[in-house]
């Protein structure tokens, strides 16, 4: 456009200045319609009409494009951080349920393609190798806190049987309180095997569940 103006030198002012304004009001609706954080539409009409000659409107004119490009790829660039961590936590905080990727864009309200492509854009993977890993990963630790259970269920009951041991030692009713330290250990034991299946089998399930779909994909 400035070089045309340049070769034209019969070119009014008015309708150099005319041809300005219009693109410089087309930037501020695109500025306006995106939230840029820059200058507002009147800021700008105002900036334009200061400029005298042909030579500073086009540094001006150039240089607003390029922030506003620049202020447009930041933008994007935002936009697509946040919408992939709503899509990871929306994963992350259902691993136990059934997620699709139908199910995801519902959450998001975006198609199943931008999802897709958000989730690898920003993550470097799938959603669904992600959710496999995930899932992989969380039945590791259910086994791990089984262990754990188990382990600090057999320490409570060892502790308690030496302690009823002592208590024994200087109380007249030894039978009634070995009794009673038995029956204790008996009902912790209880609870750790009946809290260690479960755990073992929510664990089962999300393992065997993450390698279907991963053999699926």
């Amino acid at each position: 456009i400035f070089r045309t103006f340049a070769s034209q030198q019969q070119v009014p002012p008015k309708q150099v200045r005319a041809v300005l304004q219009y693109l410089t009001s087309g930037i501020g609706e695109i500025i306006q319609s995106a939230q840029l954080p820059l200058e507002p539409p009147a800021e700008l009409e105002s900036e334009l009409s200061k400029k005298a000659t042909l030579p500073d409107m086009e540094v001006w004119l150039t240089e607003l494009c390029m922030r506003t490009a620049e202020a447009m790829r930041r933008t994007s660039s935002d936009r697509v951080r946040q919408n992939a961590e709503r899509i990871k936590a929306y994963i992350d905080n259902n691993l136990t349920q059934d997620i699709s990727l139908s199910s995801i864009s519902e959450y998001v309200n975006y198609s199943p393609t931008y999802v897709s492509r958000v989730f690898r854009q920003h993550y470097g993977a799938s959603y669904i190798d992600y959710l496999n890993s995930s899932r992989v990963k969380l039945s590791q630790e259910l086994l791990s806190a089984r262990e754990k259970f188990v382990d600090d269920a057999k320490r409570d009951v060892d502790r308690m049987m030496r302690q009823a041991e002592l208590d024994a030692k200087t109380k007249v009713s030894d039978s009634e309180v070995l009794y009673a330290a038995k029956e204790k250990a008996r009902q912790i034991i209880a609870r750790a095997e009946d809290r260690s299946r479960q755990l073992c089998q929510v664990a089962n399930e999300y393992a065997e569940d993450a390698l279907a779909r991963t053999e699926e994909a």
